[in-house]
C-alpha cells in the first residue's frame, strides 16, 4: 500500500509540476504589453487573474501553502492596481512571475540542460499534440515513448519480413534450378519418377505463390510503418512559443547582473518541433541569448550616447522551412568586433591582426573550443559553456549556424535543425570481419579509392574529394582492429559534421537500412565511438558509430594508418558469456577494439563447449542471471575443468551483496556491476586479469 501511495503522489507532483510550467509559460507573455496597453485594456490583467486562480487552486490541492500564500498575495496586488492610474509595470510583473517559478521549484529550469518545453500562446489552451481541427489533447510523454518502441519493433519485423522474402526468391531459383536438372534427366529416369515431377511441380507453385505473397506482405508492412512512424513522430512534436519564451528569465537575470535594461520578444506562434530536438537546443539558445546580455547588449547609458533607445532588444524568433525550422536569434547590441577577433587568434603582434574578417571566417574563429576575446572568466555569458558547444550540438544534429555580423547595429545568429529526431537510414559497414553502421546523414559521398589516389601531406594521408585534400583514414586503425593492408581499390566513406570533413576506409559497404536504435547498457555509456545499437532482421545488434567522435579521434592524430599487428604477436583469447544479444556484441566490440581475440557465448551451457574446445582462453567474461545454467553454476563448472585457473570476471547488473559473495566463492575473480563502471574501468580490469592468468 505504501509503495502505491508513493507512486501516486509522484503522479501527483508530476501532473502539478507540469500544469504550473504550462500557466507560468502563458503567463510569462502577458507582461509583453507596454504599461500603458495593459493599463488601458484590461484583458491582459483579467487573462492573468485566470491564471493565478488556476495556479492557487493547484498549489492548494498538492499542499503547497508557500506557493498559494504568494499567488493569493499577487492577486490582491492586481486588484489593487485597478484602482491606480498607470497600471502595473510589466517588468514588476514579471519579477512576480518568476518569484512565483521559484516557490514551485522551477525556477531554474530556464538554465537547466534540458528543461521541459511549455505552455502556448496566452489565449489559447496548451497544445502538446493536434488531434482534429479547433481540439487538443494531452498526452503522457512516457505513452509516447512506448508507442515508439512498438514502431522500433514494427521496422524490425518489416527487416526480418524483407529477408524471408528474399529467402523465398531464393528458394524459387534453387527449386527452377532442380527442375532444369530433372529436365535433362532421361526419358527413362523421368518415367520412374513421375511422382516426384508432380511434388516438384506443387513445391514450385507453393515457393512462387508465397514468395509472392511475401513480397506484397513486406510492401504493406513498409507503408504501415512508414505511416505509424511520421503519426507517432507528430505526437512528439511541442510548440516552441512557450519554450522560447521560457528563457525570459535567463534574460532578465543576465540584465539585472549587468546593469542593462533589455525587451526580451518571442515569434514562434504556430511552430512545431520534435521534443528531444529542442530539449537538445536548450542549453546552446540558453548560451546565445545570455551572450547576448553580456556582451552584446550595451548600458543604457552607452546605448544612449550613440543614439540609441536605452532598452535594448533580443528577439527570437522560429519559422519551418521544408523539413526544418529555423531560428533567429537577433540583438541590437554593439555587434561583434572582428578585429578583436582577429588579434585574439592571429596575436595583438602578428602581421593582419588588424584585418577585417567575413561573417563566415569570424563565426568558425569565435565557435573554435575555448575561444574568447574576455580576459576574465565571465560568469554570466558562458557558465562553463562556449560557441564550440553551441555550434556541436547544432551539428549533432543534422543542422546548422550561420552568423550576421552588423558592427554597431548587433548580430543575428541562424540555426537551422531538423524538425523531428529521426534515427533514418544507415550504412553497415565491414571492417576486418566487424560489422557497425553509420548514420546516413553524416556521410557525405561514398568512393573506392586506390593506394595510388592518396597523397601524404605533412605526414599525414588524405585524397582529393570535390577538389579538396581530406584526410583519410582506416576505420580499422581508429576501431583498434587488424585492418588488412590496403592493396587494391577499397571503399572510402567521406564524413561530415558541420563544417568538418574525414575520408575514412572500410573493407566493404554491405548497404544501407532503417536504422531502430537502441541505447547502449548502462556499462559501455563511457565508450566515445559507439552512440548506441542498431537492431538487425536477425535480431543481432549492429554498432552505430558516433561520427563526431571519429572526427575528434583524427584530430588528436593518434590513429595509425598501418595498423597490421606483428605476425608473431597472438591476440589474448576471451570468452564472452550473455543472453543478451546487445550485451554480447558491445563487449565483443570493444573488447576486439582493444585487441583481444572474442569468442562469444548465448548460454553458460554453449560456453562450457566452446570453453573446451578454445586453444588457450585467457579470461572468461559471463554474466550472472541467464536462463538454465546460470554464471555462479557455470562459475563452479570451469573451476573442476580441466583449466580450472583461467581467471572469471563476472558483469552484471545484479548488486546484491549476498550474490556478490556467492560468486566470488563459487570461483568468480572479480565482480563488476554493470551501472557502475565505464568503459575505460572495464577494459582496465580485463587487462589485469588477462596479465595475470600469463603468469598461470
Amino acid at each position: 500500500m505504501d509503495a502505491q501511495n508513493d507512486l501516486m503522489a509522484e503522479r501527483v507532483r508530476a501532473a502539478f509540476a507540469e500544469e504550473v510550467r504550462e500557466l507560468l509559460a502563458r503567463a510569462n507573455a502577458i507582461p509583453a504589453q507596454t504599461q500603458e496597453a495593459l493599463a488601458a485594456d484590461g484583458d491582459g490583467l483579467r487573462q492573468l487573474q485566470r491564471i493565478l486562480h488556476t495556479l492557487k487552486g493547484a498549489a492548494a490541492a498538492v499542499g503547497n501553502e508557500d506557493l498559494h500564500t504568494a499567488v493569493h498575495g499577487f492577486e490582491d496586488e492586481i486588484g489593487a492596481s485597478e484602482s491606480r492610474d498607470g497600471g502595473l509595470a510589466p517588468e514588476w510583473l514579471l519579477e512576480r512571475i518568476d518569484a512565483l517559478a521559484a516557490l514551485a521549484g522551477l525556477a531554474g529550469e530556464a538554465e537547466a540542460a534540458a528543461p521541459r518545453p511549455i505552455g502556448a500562446a496566452p489565449d489559447a489552451a496548451p497544445k502538446p499534440v493536434r488531434a482534429h481541427p479547433g481540439e487538443s489533447v494531452r498526452v503522457v510523454r512516457e505513452r509516447v515513448d512506448s508507442l515508439q518502441v512498438l514502431v522500433d519493433d514494427l521496422v524490425v519485423l518489416r527487416l526480418r519480413q524483407e529477408a524471408l522474402a528474399r529467402e523465398m526468391r531464393m528458394l524459387v531459383r534453387m527449386q527452377g534450378a532442380a527442375w532444369e536438372g530433372w529436365r535433362q534427366l532421361p526419358v527413362a529416369a523421368r518415367r520412374d519418377g513421375r511422382g516426384f515431377e508432380s511434388d516438384l511441380r506443387e513445391v514450385a507453385r507453393t515457393a512462387k505463390r508465397v514468395s509472392s505473397e511475401a513480397s506484397v506482405l513486406a510492401s504493406q508492412i513498409t507503408a504501415l510503418t512508414g505511416s505509424l512512424d511520421e503519426a507517432v513522430r507528430d505526437l512528439r512534436l511541442v510548440p516552441m512559443q512557450g519554450a522560447l519564451e521560457a528563457l525570459g528569465a535567463s534574460v532578465r537575470d543576465a540584465a539585472r547582473r549587468s546593469g542593462k535594461q533589455v525587451r526580451f520578444e518571442v515569434d514562434a506562434e504556430g511552430v512545431e518541433i520534435d521534443r528531444a530536438v529542442l530539449e537538445r537546443l536548450t542549453e546552446p539558445l540558453l548560451h546565445l541569448v545570455r551572450n547576448a546580455v553580456a556582451h552584446g547588449i550595451e548600458t543604457p547609458e552607452q546605448r544612449a550616447r550613440v543614439g540609441k533607445d536605452p532598452v535594448g532588444t533580443i528577439r527570437l524568433e522560429g519559422a519551418v522551412e521544408g523539413g526544418a525550422v529555423l531560428l533567429r536569434i537577433t540583438d541590437d547590441g554593439r555587434g561583434i568586433d572582428a578585429k578583436a577577433v582577429c588579434a585574439r587568434v592571429a596575436g595583438a603582434a602578428a602581421e593582419g591582426a588588424e584585418r577585417e574578417m567575413e561573417d563566415d571566417e569570424l563565426l568558425q574563429c569565435i565557435t573554435s573550443p575555448g575561444f574568447s576575446t574576455a580576459s576574465t572568466t565571465d560568469e554570466l555569458a558562458g557558465r562553463g559553456v562556449g560557441l564550440d558547444v553551441v555550434s556541436a550540438t547544432v551539428d549533432l544534429l543534422g543542422g546548422g549556424m550561420t552568423l550576421d555580423n552588423l558592427p554597431g547595429a548587433g548580430c543575428v545568429f541562424t540555426l537551422k535543425v531538423p524538425v523531428r529526431s529521426s534515427t533514418g537510414h544507415g550504412l553497415v559497414l565491414q571492417v576486418a570481419g566487424f560489422h557497425c553502421c553509420l548514420l546516413v546523414r553524416f556521410v557525405e559521398r561514398v568512393l573506392r579509392i586506390a593506394p595510388g589516389d592518396a597523397q601524404v601531406i605533412e605526414g599525414r594521408t588524405a585524397i582529393p574529394v570535390a577538389g579538396q585534400l581530406v584526410g583519410l583514414l582506416p576505420l580499422g586503425g581508429m576501431l583498434g582492429l587488424d585492418q588488412e593492408p590496403w592493396e587494391e581499390k577499397r571503399p572510402a566513406i567521406v564524413l561530415r559534421v558541420g563544417k568538418r570533413r574525414l575520408a575514412v576506409r572500410v573493407d566493404d559497404i554491405l548497404g544501407d537500412q532503417p536504422l531502430v536504435i537502441k541505447p547502449l547498457p548502462s556499462a559501455f555509456t563511457g565508450g566515445r565511438l559507439f552512440g548506441g545499437g542498431a537492431v538487425n532482421a536477425d535480431n543481432s545488434v549492429l554498432p552505430l558509430l558516433e561520427a563526431a567522435a571519429l572526427l575528434d579521434l583524427a584530430e588528436r592524430g593518434q590513429v595509425r594508418e598501418s595498423i597490421a599487428a606483428p605476425k608473431d604477436v597472438e591476440a589474448p583469447e576471451v570468452l564472452v558469456v550473455d543472453d543478451s544479444v546487445t550485451m554480447r556484441t558491445m563487449e565483443k566490440g570493444i573488447l576486439t577494439a582493444a585487441g583481444y581475440a572474442v569468442t562469444a557465448a548465448a548460454s553458460a551451457s554453449q560456453a562450457l563447449e566452446l570453453f573446451s574446445r578454445m586453444g588457450e582462453c585467457r579470461l572468461v567474461i559471463t554474466d550472472l542471471e541467464m536462463p538454465g545454467m546460470d554464471g555462479v553454476e557455470l562459475c563452479r563448472q570451469l573451476r573442476v575443468s580441466a583449466r580450472p585457473h583461467v581467471p572469471i570476471l563476472m558483469v552484471t547488473s545484479v548488486g546484491d551483496p549476498a550474490e556478490r559473495r556467492k560468486a566470488l566463492e563459487a570461483g568468480a575473480d572479480a565482480y563488476l556491476i554493470k551501472g557502475d563502471f565505464a568503459q575505460d574501468g572495464f577494459l582496465q580490469q580485463v587487462s589485469r586479469l588477462v596479465g595475470r592468468s600469463a603468469g598461470v
